[in-house]
């Protein structure tokens, strides 16, 4: 299904909708998540027809793409003609909100997302949603690394 809401900047990685692609991608299958750029504080509409028109053609090249690509798309929350186009895009260092603790006691933390209005390089993510561009961006999944631990040593 479609994430209402962005999936932009470095935050992604850790994103559920990013985790059933990375799933994929450990058993050598393809994936694509699909975000609308929706912002419940804002938005009035939910523009479910424009993602579904978008994904077409990124999915139909998905499936000609290696083995284990991970492809992630964030699509503006707007009627398809007053999207700009596709671009391909890197993760931002930031993305529009960001996790803040609001409390803490014996039992745990509470957390809350709130937004982030720190300036987001151009051409990321971030940057290209904002300017009404529906945005591509390709990952790598996570896996183990291959280093020689001295383990004999930790004994």
């Amino acid at each position: 299904g479609v994430n209402l809401g962005p999936n932009t900047g470095r935050s992604t990685l850790f994103s559920g909708t990013i985790a059933a692609v990375k799933t994929a991608a450990r058993f050598d299958r393809s994936g694509i998540a699909v975000s609308i750029n929706y912002h419940p504080s804002i938005d009035t509409h939910e523009y479910w027809e424009t993602a579904k028109e978008m994904t077409a053609q990124p999915l139909q090249w998905l499936t000609s793409a290696p083995n284990a690509t991970m492809l992630n798309l964030n699509i503006p929350n707007k009627p398809l003609k007053e999207v700009l186009g596709f671009r391909q895009a890197d993760l931002a260092h930031i993305g529009r909100v960001q996790t803040v603790i609001t409390s803490k006691d014996s039992t745990g933390i509470d957390i809350e997302l709130e937004p982030c209005n720190d300036p987001v390089p151009e051409g990321t993510d971030s940057a290209l949603l904002e300017k009404d561009y529906a945005t591509a961006t390709t990952l790598e999944p996570a896996k183990e690394a291959d280093i020689d631990l001295p383990t004999e040593q930790w004994e």
